[in-house]
């Protein structure tokens, strides 16, 4: 219910709320991500000065973001700690926070639909037909950037995206691998028309191994 979704992608989708609503925060806490700067200051994400940071790499712990806490320690366990400290001190989510959140959200919805109407109704249409459990491979493209803010997510590791300075022409394969891995899972290939190109000879290799994929090329 509090989830709001990517914060990041100015460049790409216009005015964000969620990342308007991150940089005037009094305190943040980020657990499990490094932060890299591909994810975050290219894409114009500005984050409060008071960060407490957890992460098992220390490396990226005030890399790309100053920090006011780092922690190095196993997420799961930390969080589980830090829960258990919270409940037993009576600390929860106040009716306006969650009003905040709820109204958040919202707006995040129509900047959505104001900026990029057609893109996010082909997202929300794939999105509607294909199971919650499917696997979603995403070349790396401005479709698939732009999926965190308009394509759901409920299922873990059934977003599959590649991060970083990748190439392009990942999707099609890692979708034909997926499929190989878990062969009575749905498997979706969002991708480009330069980036199937790339890899598009491995239609064979699907056809050879019986790895049904459901790929989709946005030009």
């Amino acid at each position: 219910p509090r989830f709001l979704g990517c914060a990041s992608g100015q460049r790409v989708l216009g005015p964000n709320p969620c990342g308007e609503f991150l940089s005037a925060c009094d305190l943040l806490l980020v657990a499990g991500s490094t932060l890299g700067h591909f994810h975050t200051k290219m894409w114009g994400l500005e984050l409060p000065a008071t960060i407490i940071h957890i992460t098992l790499d220390a490396e990226m712990i005030g890399k790309v973001y100053p920090t006011e806490l780092g922690i190095v320690a196993d997420l799961r366990t930390t969080l589980e700690r830090l829960v258990e400290a919270m409940e037993s001190r009576g600390i929860g989510c106040s009716k306006a926070f969650q009003d905040e959140v709820r109204a958040l959200k919202e707006e995040s919805e129509r900047t959505l639909w104001d900026f990029k109407p057609n893109e996010t109704r082909t997202m929300r249409a794939i999105r509607e037909v294909i199971p919650r459990d499917a696997i979603c491979c995403f070349d790396p493209s401005a479709p698939a950037y732009a999926s965190g803010r308009k394509f759901p997510i409920y299922h873990p590791r059934t977003y599959m995206l590649s991060h970083g300075w990748d190439s392009i022409g990942y999707g099609f394969p890692a979708a034909i691998g997926a499929r190989a891995a878990l062969p009575h899972r749905p498997v979706l290939c969002l991708t480009g028309d330069g980036s199937f190109q790339l890899n598009m000879q491995e239609m064979a290799t699907a056809v050879q191994h019986d790895l049904p994929v459901i790929t989709i090329i946005i030009r």
